[in-house]
């Protein structure tokens, strides 16, 4: 997840989503910073979890970063 994110350094937002019975999954994504937006039923069996991690922007610096 570290390699995703930091090839976008410019993202406010990260977004994904499981299963609810996936528990180790959900457990990591909020060791992580995730967070549970909502919830939408499949069917009976299925309940998908949508999750966010809001970050600040890492905005390249004014010269480009050239020293």
């Amino acid at each position: 997840m570290g390699e995703i994110e930091g090839s976008f350094p410019q993202a406010q937002c990260f977004a994904l989503f499981t299963g609810h019975l996936s528990e180790r999954n959900l457990y990591l994504y909020d060791k992580l910073g995730y967070r549970q937006v909502r919830r939408e039923k499949v069917s009976d069996k299925l309940t998908m979890v949508f999750l966010e991690k809001r970050v600040l922007a890492n905005p390249k610096p004014a010269d480009g970063g050239a020293s």
